[in-house]
């Protein structure tokens, strides 16, 4: 009884059989006699049971009712089916099975010597076979434990005298086992083995440090390899760097010359201009050409020459009209300003030099002038809808370096342009070329 409730004691495979008689030693000990398994003894201290039954000397299994009692010399007199026997020893108590010897260790087929301790390549199989040194051998039952492991508990054979172990994890383990002869005895003390399994070659020290040496190598030869294509790129932006400022004070230098010689060829276009008769008035005045170019600051946005256009073709010239015109997303893209609208409007058209003269004079990269379109315009173009101005005149430019356009100045009257205006154009559209740097977009006028 403890704290008024009852144990129930394990016996393992022999706890429902019926105990017909009980007789208590010291220490913990136990000797039940049953009705079919014989005499069992049950010790306290590890909670294990042995069973004595006819291959230990009992005449029968059957033991009789309260037919279990120990003598006044030690010895246990017990009652069965076929008589009554009593122990040899007095004390009695199991004897314990003679520990096995381990006759072969296999590992991956090839035979090892067998030593206390087996050192193992990663994923390695082990084979062991072993015996015990007592007769008869036959109904010798084993167990096993693994630790560590998933589950180091003892783990039974049966009556097998081999095994194989699965491939283990690189670490060290210990390998026991234990042998039960059958009649009375205990569970052997254990054999045991030690099993080194070394880690893959990978993660052994000297691969590590031959891992961590060629890490440093290559972080070396890649630090290498970087900083000198660095230093080389380095180079070749240095040169480049160099070669754009030269063409830059090359261009500065020759926009130097073109604006002396823009300023020149104005200066004469005035002089011309003042000897013209009054009544031969000029569709792009020389006070046109001025306007726009006084009034360009160093920025060379569109936006500020669009405008200073606007106001020079409404204010100071007797033109109709001035497209701008650029190839753009596979199109011709037109910028129309207009002396009798306020602001430009933005139209496209296919860029065919057979059917339009903006495209026509971007390919042939020449000027163009039509005093009179409806005679004229089918000489040049293949279109069956001449424009509805009088006269055109057509002059190419460039962005340096970025992009072509085209100023086609319009004007509704017949014979408005004259070689002078010609030149003003000319003049002007050299004007912008050295005035911007900036492409046209289309996008910026939407």
């Amino acid at each position: 009884y403890d704290l008024e409730r009852i144990r129930r004691v394990e016996l393992g495979a022999y706890t429902e059989t019926e105990v017909r008689a009980v007789a208590a030693l010291g220490e913990g000990e136990l000797w039940l006699s049953t009705s079919t398994a014989g005499l069992l003894h049950y010790r306290e201290a590890d909670q294990r049971c042995t069973v004595f039954n006819q291959d230990s000397g009992l005449p029968s299994n059957v033991g009789a009712y309260r037919c279990l009692q120990v003598g006044a010399d030690g010895r246990i007199w017990v009652g069965t089916a076929e008589g009554t026997v009593y122990s040899r020893d007095t004390q009695p108590r199991p004897l314990a099975t003679t520990a096995p010897i381990l006759l072969h260790a296999y590992v991956n087929g090839k035979r090892r010597p067998v030593q206390p301790q087996l050192e193992l390549l990663h994923r390695s199989k082990l084979k062991l076979d072993w015996a015990v040194p007592v007769y008869p051998s036959r109904g010798v039952t084993y167990q096993y434990r693994l630790r560590p492991g998933a589950d180091s508990s003892w783990i039974s054979l049966n009556t097998d005298n081999q095994m194989t172990l699965p491939p283990l994890k690189a670490g060290h383990y210990e390998w026991a086992l234990q042998a039960r002869r059958p009649g009375g005895y205990t569970w052997s003390p254990p054999l045991t083995l030690g099993v080194e399994v070394l880690p893959p070659w990978y993660k052994r020290w000297w691969a590590i440090v031959a891992w961590v040496v060629l890490g440093i190598g290559v972080l070396y030869l890649f630090e290498r390899y970087i900083i000198g294509r660095l230093l080389r790129r380095i180079r070749v932006l240095e040169e480049r760097l160099r070669m754009r400022d030269q063409r830059l004070e090359e261009q500065e230098h020759l926009l130097q010359e073109q604006s002396a010689g823009l300023a020149q060829q104005e200066s004469d276009l005035l002089a011309m201009s003042q000897l013209q008769p009054a009544h031969q008035p000029h569709a792009l005045p020389v006070a046109f050409l001025h306007y726009v170019s006084t009034r360009l600051d160093g920025r060379g946005d569109w936006g500020q020459i669009v405008g200073l256009l606007h106001q020079g073709i409404e204010h100071h010239s007797t033109c109709d009209a001035l497209d701008i015109c650029w190839y753009e997303s596979d199109e011709l893209q037109c910028l129309r300003l207009r002396t009798d609208e306020q602001r430009p409007r933005l139209f496209a058209e296919a860029f065919d030099e057979k059917s339009s003269l903006p495209a026509w004079v971007l390919a042939q990269q020449s000027t163009l002038c039509l005093n009179d379109c409806a005679e004229e315009y089918a000489q040049v173009v293949s279109s069956d809808t001449p424009p509805s101005f009088g006269a055109v005149l057509l002059v190419r430019s460039e962005v340096p370096g970025k992009q072509p356009f085209v100023l086609s100045f319009m004007a509704k009257r017949h014979q408005a342009f004259s070689s002078a205006d010609q030149q003003v154009a000319e003049l002007l559209a050299a004007r912008l070329s050295a005035a911007t740097r900036q492409p046209l977009i289309k996008n910026r006028w939407l």
